[in-house]
Protein backbone atom coordinates (compact mmCIF):
# COMPACT_ATOMS: atom_id res chain seq x y z
CA UNK A 1 0.00 0.00 0.00
CA UNK A 2 1.49 3.33 -0.97
CA UNK A 3 1.18 6.76 0.56
CA UNK A 4 -0.69 9.48 -1.31
CA UNK A 5 1.26 12.30 -2.94
CA UNK A 6 1.84 15.13 -0.52
CA UNK A 7 0.65 18.12 -2.55
CA UNK A 8 -1.54 18.96 -5.51
CA UNK A 9 0.44 19.17 -8.73
CA UNK A 10 -0.35 20.73 -12.05
CA UNK A 11 -0.46 18.69 -15.26
CA UNK A 12 1.60 15.50 -15.38
CA UNK A 13 4.06 16.80 -17.95
CA UNK A 14 3.57 20.47 -17.24
CA UNK A 15 5.77 21.41 -14.33
CA UNK A 16 7.71 24.50 -15.42
CA UNK A 17 10.94 24.18 -17.31
CA UNK A 18 11.09 27.69 -18.72
CA UNK A 19 9.35 29.84 -16.17
CA UNK A 20 12.51 30.44 -14.19
CA UNK A 21 14.96 31.17 -16.99
CA UNK A 22 15.91 34.61 -18.21
CA UNK A 23 17.81 33.48 -21.27
CA UNK A 24 15.27 31.94 -23.68
CA UNK A 25 15.36 33.45 -27.17
CA UNK A 26 12.18 34.85 -28.71
CA UNK A 27 11.47 32.53 -31.64
CA UNK A 28 7.77 31.73 -31.48
CA UNK A 29 5.49 34.63 -30.42
CA UNK A 30 2.91 32.24 -28.93
CA UNK A 31 5.50 30.82 -26.50
CA UNK A 32 6.75 33.97 -24.79
CA UNK A 33 4.71 33.49 -21.61
CA UNK A 34 4.21 29.73 -21.89
CA UNK A 35 5.36 27.33 -19.14
CA UNK A 36 7.14 25.07 -21.68
CA UNK A 37 9.01 27.86 -23.46
CA UNK A 38 12.61 26.95 -22.61
CA UNK A 39 12.15 23.21 -23.20
CA UNK A 40 10.62 23.87 -26.62
CA UNK A 41 13.44 26.27 -27.53
CA UNK A 42 16.07 23.77 -26.36
CA UNK A 43 14.67 21.22 -28.84
CA UNK A 44 14.25 23.82 -31.57
CA UNK A 45 17.93 24.77 -31.33
CA UNK A 46 19.04 21.19 -32.02
CA UNK A 47 16.49 20.63 -34.79
CA UNK A 48 14.14 18.26 -32.95
CA UNK A 49 11.08 20.47 -33.44
CA UNK A 50 9.97 23.29 -35.70
CA UNK A 51 7.11 25.72 -35.93
CA UNK A 52 4.33 26.25 -38.45
CA UNK A 53 4.64 28.35 -41.62
CA UNK A 54 2.91 31.25 -39.87
CA UNK A 55 5.80 31.42 -37.36
CA UNK A 56 3.91 29.96 -34.40
CA UNK A 57 4.42 26.77 -32.44
CA UNK A 58 0.86 26.19 -31.15
CA UNK A 59 2.02 24.60 -27.87
CA UNK A 60 -1.47 23.70 -26.63
CA UNK A 61 -2.58 22.01 -29.84
CA UNK A 62 -3.03 18.25 -29.43
CA UNK A 63 -0.12 16.25 -30.78
CA UNK A 64 -0.79 13.86 -33.65
CA UNK A 65 1.10 10.69 -34.54
CA UNK A 66 2.95 12.26 -37.48
CA UNK A 67 4.35 15.07 -35.32
CA UNK A 68 5.38 12.62 -32.60
CA UNK A 69 7.20 10.40 -35.10
CA UNK A 70 9.16 13.33 -36.53
CA UNK A 71 10.16 14.64 -33.09
CA UNK A 72 11.35 11.19 -32.03
CA UNK A 73 13.48 10.44 -35.09
CA UNK A 74 15.20 13.82 -34.72
CA UNK A 75 15.72 13.35 -30.96
CA UNK A 76 17.20 9.90 -31.54
CA UNK A 77 19.49 11.21 -34.30
CA UNK A 78 18.04 8.87 -36.94
CA UNK A 79 18.38 9.67 -40.63
CA UNK A 80 15.07 9.32 -42.44
CA UNK A 81 15.32 7.42 -45.74
CA UNK A 82 14.82 9.51 -48.86
CA UNK A 83 11.82 7.78 -50.35
CA UNK A 84 8.83 8.97 -52.31
CA UNK A 85 5.95 8.74 -49.85
CA UNK A 86 2.29 9.71 -49.77
CA UNK A 87 2.79 11.57 -46.46
CA UNK A 88 5.73 13.56 -45.08
CA UNK A 89 5.79 11.51 -41.84
CA UNK A 90 5.83 8.06 -43.49
CA UNK A 91 9.67 7.74 -43.56
CA UNK A 92 9.71 8.50 -39.82
CA UNK A 93 7.09 5.80 -39.29
CA UNK A 94 9.22 3.22 -41.13
CA UNK A 95 12.30 4.05 -39.03
CA UNK A 96 10.53 3.79 -35.70
CA UNK A 97 8.63 0.67 -36.74
CA UNK A 98 11.93 -1.04 -37.66
CA UNK A 99 13.29 0.09 -34.29
CA UNK A 100 10.38 -1.63 -32.55
CA UNK A 101 9.27 1.62 -30.90
CA UNK A 102 5.64 1.64 -32.05
CA UNK A 103 2.84 -0.17 -30.20
CA UNK A 104 0.54 0.07 -33.24
CA UNK A 105 0.87 -1.43 -36.73
CA UNK A 106 -0.98 1.03 -38.93
CA UNK A 107 0.31 4.42 -40.05
CA UNK A 108 -2.29 6.99 -38.98
CA UNK A 109 -0.53 10.39 -39.07
CA UNK A 110 -3.56 12.35 -37.81
CA UNK A 111 -4.29 9.99 -34.90
CA UNK A 112 -4.03 11.65 -31.46
CA UNK A 113 -2.09 9.29 -29.13
CA UNK A 114 -2.89 9.10 -25.44
CA UNK A 115 -0.56 9.68 -22.50
CA UNK A 116 -0.25 5.94 -22.03
CA UNK A 117 0.55 5.29 -25.69
CA UNK A 118 3.16 8.04 -25.85
CA UNK A 119 4.79 6.70 -22.69
CA UNK A 120 5.03 3.29 -24.37
CA UNK A 121 6.60 4.78 -27.52
CA UNK A 122 9.15 6.80 -25.53
CA UNK A 123 10.14 3.85 -23.36
CA UNK A 124 10.57 1.59 -26.40
CA UNK A 125 12.56 4.26 -28.26
CA UNK A 126 14.93 5.31 -25.46
CA UNK A 127 15.01 2.34 -23.06
CA UNK A 128 13.93 -0.75 -25.04
CA UNK A 129 15.67 -3.18 -22.67
CA UNK A 130 14.21 -1.86 -19.42
CA UNK A 131 11.03 -2.79 -17.59
CA UNK A 132 9.55 -1.93 -14.22
CA UNK A 133 7.98 -4.86 -12.36
CA UNK A 134 7.18 -2.95 -9.18
CA UNK A 135 4.01 -1.52 -7.70
CA UNK A 136 2.24 1.26 -9.63
CA UNK A 137 2.89 4.87 -8.60
CA UNK A 138 -0.50 5.90 -9.98
CA UNK A 139 -3.80 4.66 -8.62
CA UNK A 140 -5.44 4.86 -12.06
CA UNK A 141 -2.72 2.76 -13.80
CA UNK A 142 -3.16 -0.83 -12.55
CA UNK A 143 -0.62 -3.57 -13.21
CA UNK A 144 -2.84 -5.01 -15.96
CA UNK A 145 -2.88 -1.73 -17.94
CA UNK A 146 -1.14 -2.52 -21.27
CA UNK A 147 1.43 0.27 -20.90
CA UNK A 148 1.93 0.03 -17.14
CA UNK A 149 5.63 -0.87 -17.27
CA UNK A 150 6.52 2.06 -19.54
CA UNK A 151 4.59 4.58 -17.46
CA UNK A 152 6.19 3.30 -14.26
CA UNK A 153 9.71 3.29 -15.71
CA UNK A 154 9.40 6.86 -16.96
CA UNK A 155 8.09 7.87 -13.56
CA UNK A 156 11.07 6.24 -11.86
CA UNK A 157 13.35 8.16 -14.24
CA UNK A 158 11.78 11.41 -13.08
CA UNK A 159 10.19 12.10 -16.48
CA UNK A 160 6.58 11.72 -15.34
CA UNK A 161 4.81 12.61 -12.16
CA UNK A 162 1.11 12.39 -11.47
CA UNK A 163 -1.64 14.92 -11.29
CA UNK A 164 -3.40 15.71 -8.04
CA UNK A 165 -4.40 12.70 -5.94
CA UNK A 166 -1.64 10.61 -7.51
CA UNK A 167 -3.45 9.96 -10.81
CA UNK A 168 -1.93 9.78 -14.28
CA UNK A 169 -5.01 9.83 -16.56
CA UNK A 170 -3.42 7.53 -19.18
CA UNK A 171 -6.26 7.90 -21.71
CA UNK A 172 -5.98 11.69 -22.01
CA UNK A 173 -4.50 13.20 -25.17
CA UNK A 174 -1.19 15.09 -25.11
CA UNK A 175 -0.35 18.60 -26.33
CA UNK A 176 2.68 19.53 -28.42
CA UNK A 177 4.20 21.30 -25.42
CA UNK A 178 3.73 18.29 -23.12
CA UNK A 179 5.45 15.96 -25.59
CA UNK A 180 8.31 18.44 -26.08
CA UNK A 181 8.93 18.60 -22.33
CA UNK A 182 8.99 14.80 -22.02
CA UNK A 183 11.52 14.45 -24.84
CA UNK A 184 13.59 17.36 -23.53
CA UNK A 185 13.89 15.63 -20.16
CA UNK A 186 14.66 12.24 -21.72
CA UNK A 187 17.62 13.57 -23.72
CA UNK A 188 18.88 15.68 -20.82
CA UNK A 189 18.21 19.10 -22.38
CA UNK A 190 15.99 20.51 -19.65
CA UNK A 191 17.79 23.24 -17.75
CA UNK A 192 17.38 26.71 -16.31
CA UNK A 193 19.92 29.45 -17.02
CA UNK A 194 20.78 32.79 -15.47
CA UNK A 195 23.32 35.13 -17.06
CA UNK A 196 24.45 38.37 -15.46
CA UNK A 197 26.84 41.04 -16.70
CA UNK A 198 29.18 42.21 -13.96
CA UNK A 199 32.18 44.57 -13.70
CA UNK A 200 34.32 41.41 -13.84
CA UNK A 201 32.69 40.14 -17.03
CA UNK A 202 29.65 37.94 -17.73
CA UNK A 203 28.73 35.17 -15.26
CA UNK A 204 26.48 32.37 -16.50
CA UNK A 205 24.90 29.80 -14.20
CA UNK A 206 23.19 26.69 -15.62
CA UNK A 207 21.21 24.16 -13.60
CA UNK A 208 20.11 20.81 -14.96
CA UNK A 209 17.30 19.89 -14.68
CA UNK A 210 15.01 22.85 -14.05
CA UNK A 211 12.67 20.57 -12.11
CA UNK A 212 13.91 17.74 -9.95
CA UNK A 213 11.99 15.13 -7.99
CA UNK A 214 12.68 14.42 -4.34
CA UNK A 215 15.51 11.91 -4.26
CA UNK A 216 17.11 13.39 -7.38
CA UNK A 217 20.00 15.77 -7.88
CA UNK A 218 20.89 19.03 -9.61
CA UNK A 219 23.92 19.62 -11.81
CA UNK A 220 25.27 23.16 -11.66
CA UNK A 221 27.75 24.63 -14.13
CA UNK A 222 29.24 28.11 -13.63
CA UNK A 223 31.01 29.98 -16.45
CA UNK A 224 32.88 33.08 -15.31
CA UNK A 225 36.18 34.93 -15.77
CA UNK A 226 39.05 32.79 -14.45
CA UNK A 227 40.32 35.30 -11.92
CA UNK A 228 37.11 35.21 -9.88
CA UNK A 229 36.76 33.22 -6.66
CA UNK A 230 33.42 31.35 -6.72
CA UNK A 231 31.37 30.07 -3.80
CA UNK A 232 28.15 28.07 -4.31
CA UNK A 233 25.22 27.77 -1.89
CA UNK A 234 22.05 25.69 -2.06
CA UNK A 235 19.38 26.84 0.35
CA UNK A 236 22.07 28.53 2.43
CA UNK A 237 24.36 25.47 2.64
CA UNK A 238 27.76 25.64 0.96
CA UNK A 239 28.40 23.22 -1.93
CA UNK A 240 31.86 22.26 -3.21
CA UNK A 241 32.61 23.30 -6.78
CA UNK A 242 34.84 21.00 -8.81
CA UNK A 243 37.90 22.08 -10.75
CA UNK A 244 35.80 22.78 -13.85
CA UNK A 245 33.26 24.84 -11.86
CA UNK A 246 30.72 22.03 -11.79
CA UNK A 247 28.80 20.76 -8.80
CA UNK A 248 26.25 18.03 -8.14
CA UNK A 249 23.72 18.85 -5.44
CA UNK A 250 21.64 16.07 -3.86
CA UNK A 251 17.92 16.61 -3.20
CA UNK A 252 17.09 14.23 -0.34
CA UNK A 253 13.87 12.24 -0.44
CA UNK A 254 12.61 14.21 2.57
CA UNK A 255 13.21 17.63 0.93
CA UNK A 256 10.35 20.11 0.95
CA UNK A 257 8.59 20.73 -2.37
CA UNK A 258 8.65 24.09 -4.12
CA UNK A 259 11.13 26.61 -5.50
CA UNK A 260 14.65 26.43 -4.07
CA UNK A 261 17.43 28.99 -4.44
CA UNK A 262 20.94 28.39 -5.72
CA UNK A 263 23.36 31.25 -5.07
CA UNK A 264 26.72 31.86 -6.70
CA UNK A 265 28.97 34.37 -4.93
CA UNK A 266 31.75 35.71 -7.17
CA UNK A 267 34.50 37.79 -5.59
CA UNK A 268 37.76 39.49 -6.46
CA UNK A 269 39.75 41.68 -4.10
CA UNK A 270 37.10 43.35 -1.93
CA UNK A 271 34.29 43.26 -4.54
CA UNK A 272 31.51 40.68 -4.52
CA UNK A 273 28.71 39.83 -6.95
CA UNK A 274 25.81 37.46 -6.24
CA UNK A 275 23.96 35.54 -8.97
CA UNK A 276 20.78 33.72 -7.92
CA UNK A 277 18.77 31.05 -9.74
CA UNK A 278 15.81 28.88 -8.72
CA UNK A 279 14.89 25.26 -9.38
CA UNK A 280 11.65 23.45 -8.64
CA UNK A 281 11.57 20.47 -6.26
CA UNK A 282 8.65 18.17 -7.13
CA UNK A 283 7.27 15.45 -4.84
CA UNK A 284 7.94 11.77 -5.32
CA UNK A 285 5.53 8.97 -4.45
CA UNK A 286 6.58 6.56 -1.70
CA UNK A 287 5.78 2.85 -1.70
CA UNK A 288 5.31 0.55 1.24
CA UNK A 289 6.36 -3.06 0.84
CA UNK A 290 7.01 -6.01 3.13
CA UNK A 291 10.26 -7.98 2.86
CA UNK A 292 10.29 -11.43 4.48
CA UNK A 293 13.91 -12.19 5.33
CA UNK A 294 15.05 -15.58 6.66
CA UNK A 295 16.16 -15.57 10.33
CA UNK A 296 19.84 -15.35 9.39
CA UNK A 297 19.05 -12.28 7.25
CA UNK A 298 17.27 -10.53 10.13
CA UNK A 299 20.32 -11.18 12.34
CA UNK A 300 22.48 -9.27 9.85
CA UNK A 301 20.31 -6.18 10.44
CA UNK A 302 21.30 -5.82 14.08
CA UNK A 303 21.95 -2.16 15.09
CA UNK A 304 25.60 -2.82 15.95
CA UNK A 305 26.37 -4.47 12.61
CA UNK A 306 24.53 -1.77 10.65
CA UNK A 307 26.38 0.99 12.53
CA UNK A 308 29.73 -0.64 11.72
CA UNK A 309 28.72 -0.94 8.06
CA UNK A 310 27.72 2.71 7.86
CA UNK A 311 31.06 3.78 9.31
CA UNK A 312 32.90 1.78 6.66
CA UNK A 313 30.79 3.29 3.86
CA UNK A 314 30.93 6.85 5.18
CA UNK A 315 34.72 6.64 5.41
CA UNK A 316 34.87 6.51 1.60
CA UNK A 317 31.73 8.53 0.76
CA UNK A 318 33.25 11.64 2.34
CA UNK A 319 36.46 11.53 0.30
CA UNK A 320 35.41 12.03 -3.31
CA UNK A 321 37.74 13.55 -5.89
CA UNK A 322 36.75 16.97 -7.22
CA UNK A 323 39.50 16.96 -9.85
CA UNK A 324 37.21 15.26 -12.37
CA UNK A 325 33.47 15.23 -13.06
CA UNK A 326 31.01 12.40 -13.74
CA UNK A 327 30.52 11.34 -17.34
CA UNK A 328 26.79 11.39 -18.10
CA UNK A 329 24.69 9.59 -19.13
CA UNK A 330 25.40 6.47 -17.08
CA UNK A 331 24.31 3.00 -18.17
CA UNK A 332 22.45 0.28 -16.29
CA UNK A 333 24.81 -2.14 -14.55
CA UNK A 334 22.34 -4.87 -15.58
CA UNK A 335 19.86 -4.69 -18.45
CA UNK A 336 17.10 -6.22 -16.41
CA UNK A 337 13.71 -5.31 -14.88
CA UNK A 338 13.39 -3.08 -11.83
CA UNK A 339 12.00 -5.15 -8.97
CA UNK A 340 11.90 -2.48 -6.28
CA UNK A 341 12.24 1.29 -6.80
CA UNK A 342 14.20 3.94 -4.97
CA UNK A 343 12.51 5.36 -1.88
CA UNK A 344 10.28 2.40 -1.08
CA UNK A 345 9.25 2.30 2.55
CA UNK A 346 10.05 -1.22 3.71
CA UNK A 347 8.68 -3.32 6.54
CA UNK A 348 10.89 -6.18 7.75
CA UNK A 349 8.85 -8.51 10.03
CA UNK A 350 10.83 -9.27 13.15
CA UNK A 351 13.09 -6.25 12.70
CA UNK A 352 11.37 -2.95 11.85
CA UNK A 353 11.02 -0.33 9.09
CA UNK A 354 13.49 1.38 6.75
CA UNK A 355 13.68 2.98 3.32
CA UNK A 356 15.07 1.44 0.16
CA UNK A 357 17.98 3.69 -0.81
CA UNK A 358 18.61 2.17 -4.23
CA UNK A 359 16.90 0.08 -6.89
CA UNK A 360 16.79 -3.72 -6.99
CA UNK A 361 17.48 -5.20 -10.42
CA UNK A 362 16.48 -8.69 -11.38
CA UNK A 363 19.52 -10.87 -12.02
CA UNK A 364 20.65 -14.44 -12.43
CA UNK A 365 23.38 -15.60 -10.04
CA UNK A 366 26.71 -15.32 -11.82
CA UNK A 367 25.49 -12.69 -14.32
CA UNK A 368 28.07 -10.00 -15.08
CA UNK A 369 27.64 -6.60 -13.38
CA UNK A 370 29.03 -3.55 -15.20
CA UNK A 371 30.31 -0.19 -14.00
CA UNK A 372 27.59 2.37 -14.69
CA UNK A 373 30.19 4.96 -15.75
CA UNK A 374 33.90 5.63 -15.59
CA UNK A 375 35.44 6.27 -12.21
CA UNK A 376 37.80 4.99 -9.52
CA UNK A 377 37.02 2.01 -7.26
CA UNK A 378 37.21 3.13 -3.63
CA UNK A 379 35.81 0.12 -1.76
CA UNK A 380 35.74 -3.63 -2.39
CA UNK A 381 34.83 -5.79 0.59
CA UNK A 382 32.13 -7.97 2.09
CA UNK A 383 29.75 -6.19 4.46
CA UNK A 384 27.16 -7.72 6.78
CA UNK A 385 23.75 -6.81 5.36
CA UNK A 386 24.99 -5.55 1.98
CA UNK A 387 27.11 -8.57 1.19
CA UNK A 388 30.02 -8.30 -1.24
CA UNK A 389 30.16 -4.64 -2.20
CA UNK A 390 31.85 -2.39 -4.77
CA UNK A 391 31.85 1.41 -4.51
CA UNK A 392 32.97 3.64 -7.43
CA UNK A 393 33.83 7.35 -7.15
CA UNK A 394 32.74 9.25 -10.28
CA UNK A 395 33.90 12.69 -9.11
CA UNK A 396 32.22 15.76 -7.60
CA UNK A 397 30.96 13.70 -4.68
CA UNK A 398 28.98 11.19 -6.79
CA UNK A 399 29.36 7.47 -6.04
CA UNK A 400 27.64 4.33 -7.28
CA UNK A 401 27.38 1.29 -5.02
CA UNK A 402 26.77 -2.34 -5.98
CA UNK A 403 25.61 -4.82 -3.29
CA UNK A 404 25.05 -8.58 -2.77
CA UNK A 405 27.66 -9.62 -5.35
CA UNK A 406 28.77 -13.24 -5.66
CA UNK A 407 32.26 -12.24 -6.77
CA UNK A 408 34.20 -8.96 -7.06
CA UNK A 409 36.47 -8.59 -10.08
CA UNK A 410 38.06 -5.16 -9.42
CA UNK A 411 40.45 -3.81 -6.82
CA UNK A 412 40.65 -0.67 -4.69
CA UNK A 413 42.08 2.38 -6.50
CA UNK A 414 41.50 0.72 -9.87
CA UNK A 415 40.22 3.03 -12.62
CA UNK A 416 37.27 1.51 -14.45
CA UNK A 417 35.57 2.45 -17.70
CA UNK A 418 31.85 2.65 -18.39
CA UNK A 419 30.55 -0.87 -19.06
CA UNK A 420 33.60 -2.63 -17.57
CA UNK A 421 32.85 -5.79 -15.57
CA UNK A 422 33.18 -5.24 -11.81
CA UNK A 423 31.64 -8.45 -10.41
CA UNK A 424 28.90 -11.06 -10.61
CA UNK A 425 25.29 -11.04 -9.41
CA UNK A 426 24.92 -12.92 -6.14
CA UNK A 427 22.86 -13.34 -2.99
CA UNK A 428 25.33 -12.37 -0.27
CA UNK A 429 24.19 -10.41 2.78
CA UNK A 430 20.59 -9.91 3.92
CA UNK A 431 18.62 -10.98 0.84
CA UNK A 432 15.71 -13.16 -0.21
CA UNK A 433 17.40 -14.29 -3.45
CA UNK A 434 19.91 -13.32 -6.18
CA UNK A 435 19.63 -9.73 -7.43
CA UNK A 436 21.67 -6.54 -7.71
CA UNK A 437 21.00 -3.66 -5.36
CA UNK A 438 22.28 -0.58 -7.25
CA UNK A 439 22.67 2.61 -5.30
CA UNK A 440 23.88 6.17 -5.93
CA UNK A 441 25.01 8.66 -3.31
CA UNK A 442 26.24 12.22 -3.37
CA UNK A 443 28.41 12.25 -0.30
CA UNK A 444 26.33 10.43 2.28
CA UNK A 445 22.99 11.38 0.67
CA UNK A 446 21.23 8.61 -1.32
CA UNK A 447 19.69 9.65 -4.66
CA UNK A 448 17.75 7.73 -7.29
CA UNK A 449 20.37 5.97 -9.49
CA UNK A 450 17.99 5.73 -12.45
CA UNK A 451 18.24 9.49 -12.95
CA UNK A 452 21.91 8.96 -13.81
CA UNK A 453 20.72 7.41 -17.09
CA UNK A 454 19.56 10.81 -18.34
CA UNK A 455 22.00 13.09 -20.17
CA UNK A 456 23.90 15.87 -18.40
CA UNK A 457 25.62 19.05 -19.58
Amino acid sequence: MKKALAIVLSLVFCLPGGLFSSAAPGIFPDLESHWARDDVYALYQIGVISGYPDGKFYPDRLLNEGELLKMLTEALGLDSPEISAFHWAFPHYLLLKDLGALPWEEFQPEYLPTRGEISEVLRRAFYPDLDALCESSFQDVPLEYPYFSSIELLHQLGILIGKSRGEFFPEEKVTRAEAAVMICRLIGREKVTQEQNTPFGPIRVECHPARVMQGGFIEVNVNSPRELALTLFFEGERVILGADHRAIIPVPLESEEGLKKIEVLASRDNSKIEVNIEVLIAPNSVYSETIELPPEGVELLSPDLLAEEREILYSVLTKSSFNYSPSFPFIMPLSSPILSPFGAERVYPGWGNDYHWGVDLQGIEGEEVKAASEGVVVLTRELYSRGKTVVIDHGCGLFTLYYHLKEISVANEQKVEKGEAIGLVGATGAVTGPHLHWEARIGKVPVNPLILLLGGF
